[in-house]
């Protein structure tokens, strides 16, 4: 008599789903806790202090909400006509966010950080769910994994996360301009109520003053997301279509005053640069984004990339989406990448520094899995139509009896994180924050930081002579004075303190 051998139950697919979900939601909680945790051992640096020094005085005497509005109106002003064109970032840091960053400068990594992670996972998932029909597990997998990716391969997270000014203004306005192009596509696919119709176009105005008054990097893509919203908008005869060209035509005259201000050309000068024109900077800026993607897309990219064929295939499948002229979308996609390297070429005639860098890395991200999406939606539905069968017009699929998505993934997580340490190595930003946590590495630096501050607060000296860090954590140092006590940071914190002068020690 034969005994009935029972095989080993393999949960369905869309058990599975869930299930990796699940994890990849506790994975990102994982990455993330470490970097909020670190920032409690951060504190001032560099540009924070002068932004500081506009508000934070007048708020300790006045305690006015209003005067320190006032107060950061006219710096704004002035900076537009003597430095820089870029009034709402000026005005933002100089007002109350700058009593924080003297009391409580993990608030700069809360903002930064938490705004990157909750707008590009409200928005990815609204664009998957709106624009693929994608259902929500799948959703949030694809979008986990990019902003995980994000996140632990930074180029430069101590500007990303951690040094306020930098944070702010560019990683912060870099989450809106996400937030914007989500609520483009929800304006698109959306019925409103007359409420919510008046409420969408405030955020639209809002985030049009906040993106056009920033860095120049969102600003100009942002103005190609506009022009295309418009275009498409027109073309579909949507109903929306002239509310969409108001919010156009009021962004790009938000773009307009920062590009025009007086201010721009006094920093061109002073900088010294040679200036290249628009046609060579565009030129130049198509030769180093398509440089940017064959240099940096590295292993850990690819493997993720294999990971996510899975899900992507199951996106497509669900959904009426024909995914037409794959070609022309990667065309356009790369010349919307390839834009975020124009500003600083064209004004400084180089890619930028690390905080601008760090914007090329997100959306890096965006530009391959979007693009592989696509992809694989074109070939799946040019193989139906090859073979006879129709594509599914409704969302969702039906479930599998068998699936493999859980044991490959776990495979593939394990080659992943051993290829993100050949890769990143002490680099990988949660890894490196674990680490400067456990050796106190962290701790020390902040115990290091009070001391200077107790030299700093001595009020029988009038100048100041501070002894080096002996650690500089990887994610929280990003500059420190001089022993040159004519440097500009010695001379603005020495201002701040009250001090007339400030030298770092010789070693």
């Amino acid at each position: 008599m034969k005994k009935n051998i029972r095989k080993p139950h393999i949960p369905s697919e869309d058990i599975q789903i869930k299930i990796l979900a699940g994890g990849l939601f506790v994975f990102m909680i994982l990455i993330i806790a470490p970097l909020f945790g670190i920032s409690h051992y951060n504190f001032a640096a560099a540009d924070d202090y002068s932004f500081m020094s506009s508000s934070v005085p007048l708020w300790q005497e006045s305690r006015s909400v209003w005067k320190v509005f006032c107060n950061q109106t006219r710096f704004a002003y002035e900076q537009y006509n003597t430095w820089q064109g870029t009034y709402f970032s000026v005005w933002l840091l100089s007002s109350l966010l700058g009593f924080f960053s003297q009391n409580a400068y993990f608030v700069g990594t809360y903002l930064a950080l938490g705004s990157l992670v909750a707008c590009e996972l409200f928005s990815f998932i609204t664009i998957l769910r709106k624009v693929l029909h994608a259902d929500y597990a799948c959703s949030f997998i694809l979008s986990v994994s990019c902003i995980s990716m994000q996140v632990l391969m930074t180029t430069a997270p101590v500007e990303a996360y951690f040094w306020f000014t930098g944070a702010v203004v560019y990683t912060f306005i870099y989450a809106l301009t996400i937030l914007l192009a989500a609520c483009l596509v929800l304006f698109y696919h959306s019925s409103f109520s007359r409420l919510q119709f008046v409420l969408m176009n405030l955020l639209l105005a809002v985030l049009n003053i906040a993106i056009g008054g920033s860095n120049y990097i969102t600003a100009l893509v942002t103005a190609l997301i506009y022009l295309f919203s418009c275009g498409y908008f027109f073309v579909r005869h949507h109903k929306f279509r002239f509310a969409v060209l108001w919010q156009s035509a009021f962004y790009l005259a938000a773009f307009i005053l920062n590009v025009a201000a007086p201010g721009n050309m006094v920093r061109q000068e002073k900088a010294m640069t040679g200036r290249l024109s628009a046609i060579q900077s565009i030129a130049l800026s198509l030769k180093e984004a398509a440089q940017y993607l064959m240099t940096c897309t590295v292993l850990p990219y690819v493997i993720l990339g294999i990971l996510l064929i899975p899900i992507m295939v199951r996106i497509t499948k669900a959904g009426s989406c024909r995914y037409p002229f794959p070609a022309v979308v990667s065309l356009l996609s790369f010349g919307l990448f390839a834009a975020q390297f124009t500003p600083t070429i064209y004004a400084l005639g180089i890619t930028g520094a690390g905080r601008v860098q760090n914007l090329y890395r997100f959306s890096l991200f965006i530009f391959l899995y979007g693009n592989e999406l696509y992809w694989i939606g074109w070939a799946g539905r040019n193989r139906n139509m090859s073979s006879g069968e129709r594509p599914p017009v409704e969302s969702g699929i039906p479930p599998t009896s068998m699936c493999w998505v859980l044991p490959t993934w776990t495979v593939g997580g394990i080659l992943l994180f051993v290829s993100l340490y050949f890769w990143g190595g002490n680099t990988v930003t949660s890894y490196n924050a674990w680490r400067a946590l456990y050796t106190g590495e962290a701790r020390q630096y902040y115990a290091e930081y009070e001391n200077r501050c107790q030299l700093l607060r001595d009020e029988s000296k009038s100048e100041v002579v501070l002894p080096p860090f002996s650690v500089k954590p990887y994610l929280l140092y990003f500059s420190d004075i001089a022993e040159d006590p004519s440097d500009w940071v010695n001379q603005v914190i020495a201002g701040w303190y009250g001090k007339e002068s400030i030298i770092l020690q010789t070693e």
